[in-house]
């Protein structure tokens, strides 16, 4: 996810905030594309941020929600990570990135989207009238004007790999594949795994969500996925393992299984054979994942080996 800085000069034809402009549409729908969808349905099931609308409010909202294919989804669109140009009726405008709870800065630059203004905001299309709940308890009117949903990061590459680059050049991080169901699993996963192992998390939700996603049957058979047999090298260690990719409940070292939640097994996913990745390790020096072999998960009983142990 993209976050960057607001803090730069606006189109010179915004119309002024006192211009008078149709009432929100109490029928409109928000819009989202199945990566946001994923990412807040496990945020609204997971426990709940003090300060920010609980997680009642957002599995309410997404149930509002209409879900489209992320091709069909409109650049004009307010997503997670989008830069959006806004303004509360008769107030100036006001430019955020609308972002998760706990990737919100303590400054102007972003807005959470469990705030009433971002919730209101995030599926709206750029010209759309929204309601949020002001601070003073009463309905606001918001017109939402403008939406990059790709601006420059404001997290530099250094920051942003900051366990990975050790002061070096950017880390190889390799395309992606990953099926839009173990997308939906995977970001599920790290959600729920963020207080226990927040390094493991970020660097896998970073890991989903740069990767392009594919129908579950149309995935190749040599993409890493849960249930995979992968034979990979290890430059920290300079061996070459075989193990297979599991839930965490199914990971045992001794058996040659590993878990997707480890930093080896968030590094593997969705890499393909003959890919490689620099990836961390515990104690945050730089090491080079290179896959050799990737033999799929064995269908059983119509259901994928990795999904059975959980």
């Amino acid at each position: 996810m993209s976050i960057t800085d607001p803090h730069t000069e606006l189109p010179r034809d915004l119309p002024a905030p006192s211009d008078v402009l149709p009432a929100p549409d109490p029928d409109a729908v928000p819009v989202l594309g199945p990566r946001d969808y994923s990412r807040l349905k496990a945020l609204a099931h997971s426990a709940p941020r003090s300060g920010t609308l609980g997680e009642g409010a957002l599995a309410e909202w997404l149930s509002r929600c209409r879900v489209v294919p992320q091709d069909d989804l409109s650049p004009a669109v307010a997503v997670l990570g989008a830069r959006v140009t806004f303004a509360a009726e008769g107030e100036a405008w006001q430019s955020r990135i609308l972002v998760l709870p706990e990737e919100h800065a303590a400054d102007d630059r972003t807005l959470s989207v469990l705030t009433p203004q971002g919730m209101a905001l995030l599926g709206a299309e750029a010209g759309q009238w929204v309601e949020a709940t002001g601070p003073d308890g009463r309905a606001q009117a918001l017109r939402l004007l403008l939406v990059d949903q790709h601006p420059a990061a404001v997290f530099s590459t250094e920051q942003r790999n900051a366990p990975m680059t050790d002061g070096r050049e950017a880390a190889l991080r390799p395309p992606l594949l990953m099926s839009d169901e173990g997308y939906a699993h995977l970001v599920a996963l790290a959600e729920v795994s963020q207080r226990k192992n927040p390094l493991v998390a970020r660097l896998l939700l970073e890991e989903a969500d740069r990767a392009e996603l594919v129908p579950e049957g149309e995935l190749p058979a040599a993409v890493v996925t849960l249930g995979s047999q992968v034979e990979f090298s290890d430059s920290a260690t300079g061996a070459t393992r075989q193990v297979q990719l599991v839930l965490p409940g199914g990971a045992d070292l001794a058996e040659g299984r590993i878990s997707v939640l480890s930093l080896v097994g968030a590094g593997l996913i969705g890499l393909s054979a003959g890919q490689a990745i620099d990836w961390p390790t515990q104690d945050g020096r730089l090491r080079r994942l290179s896959v050799l072999q990737v033999q799929p998960p064995p269908d059983v009983d119509g259901r994928k080996a990795g999904a059975l142990v959980s």
